[in-house]
């Protein structure tokens, strides 16, 4: 099955770089890197997906995105597997990240 993601909230695609784990963070969040100066907290498409955890291949990458001026980071170990965009903002909202205006 396949996902995918608008252009328009694609800022960045960057190499699987170190992510900082933080206790406490929603079930969600894998951690946080630093972009361009931001803290952006990075979300796992495996535990989003519901997937068993595996090992990260050669071609995994981090898509930063942004929605209503807040950087965030999805893991994306293939990119056949990229998300929906409502599955992204249900999560967001869910994690209080972001809140959805009528």
């Amino acid at each position: 099955m396949s996902y995918g993601i608008e252009p328009i909230y694609v800022t960045k695609i960057i190499g699987l770089h170190e992510i900082t784990e933080i206790t406490g963070l929603h079930n969600n969040v894998k951690g946080i890197i630093n972009f361009r100066g931001k803290i952006v907290p990075v979300i796992d498409t495996q535990i989003i997906l519901n997937k068993v955890p595996k090992a990260y291949t050669d071609t995994a990458f981090i898509l930063i995105i942004e929605i209503q001026k807040i950087f965030i980071g999805i893991i994306i170990d293939n990119p056949d597997e990229l998300l929906d965009m409502d599955v992204v903002i249900n999560v967001l909202v869910m994690m209080n990240l972001i809140k959805l205006q009528n």
